[in-house]
């Protein structure tokens, strides 16, 4: 399963608006995010799961049927920002960038570099 906070809107545009729900400002987007990678986490793992964040409230939600991968199927997370890059670190099995944006090809490698150096620190420091 592939997952990933999105992105600002450009000006102009309705994507979010679309969708139902609101374009929040980065650090709120990962906030939410976070929350979200972390009740897909638990309903995957548990056949009943109950979750209380900031954001989110679940009680007692069930997974049926539960999944045939075990204990979950495999997360990919796609980012490119340090924070996003510590979730990933902590819930994916793999993390999914492509270096950032407007970027020429020698930034882009620059900033891939950096990204796993930080994956690198953040697997080190969550001792996985």
């Amino acid at each position: 399963m592939g997952i990933g906070a999105g992105a600002p809107s450009s000006e102009g545009e309705i994507v979010y608006e679309m969708i139902g729900i609101d374009d929040w400002n980065p650090a709120e987007r990962v906030s939410h995010f976070k929350e979200q990678i972390e009740i897909i986490d638990l309903l995957l793992r548990e056949r009943v799961s109950s979750y209380s964040g900031k954001y989110y409230h679940l009680k007692e939600v069930a997974m049926y049927p539960p999944p045939v991968q075990t204990p979950r199927p495999p997360l990919t997370i796609g980012c490119i920002r340090s924070k996003m890059l510590k979730i990933a670190v902590k819930y994916a099995d793999t993390w999914n960038s492509f270096g950032g944006i407007n970027l020429n090809s020698e930034e882009m490698l620059k900033s891939i570099k950096n990204q796993n150096e930080l994956v690198d620190n953040y697997c080190t420091e969550l001792g996985t």
